[in-house]
């Protein structure tokens, strides 16, 4: 298991520098959805290939994109080590996957990428009448 060979031990380290922290979640993700030789892009392409062929489109069960699993991988490492160290040490949250909203509050970073390449943006219709 990717647990037994040592990939995960940056997430449950208290100071692992943020590549490494991001390396294992990625790992993660790509053993959560089947196949940890594939990048999560090849993955979100085959699942969605699999899911058109079968005309069963559900975009809620695709894996997500490198950049969203990136900021999300961030922002439970940061409510990890918070709740690992009782916050008696801090990490800044700008850094681990969140932004200042305007009001003066924190709001979490989706993703920094787009959601698919742009050709592939204009070719996907969906089959709504307006």
């Amino acid at each position: 298991s990717i647990y037994q060979r040592g990939q995960l031990a940056p997430l449950l380290a208290i100071r692992a520098p943020k590549d490494e922290v991001i390396t294992a979640g990625l790992s993660l993700f790509q053993h959560i959805y089947g196949d940890s030789t594939k990048s999560l892009e090849t993955l979100r392409f085959l699942s969605y290939s699999r899911m058109v062929a079968k005309k069963k489109l559900n975009p809620t069960r695709l894996p997500p994109t490198t950049a969203s699993a990136t900021q999300h991988i961030l922002r439970c490492y940061l409510q990890y080590h918070n709740w690992l160290t009782l916050n008696t040490t801090s990490l800044n949250p700008l850094d681990y996957g969140w932004e200042m909203a305007t009001e003066g509050h924190f709001q979490p970073i989706t993703m920094k990428a787009p959601i698919a390449p742009e050709g592939i943006l204009h070719v996907v219709c969906c089959n709504c009448s307006t």
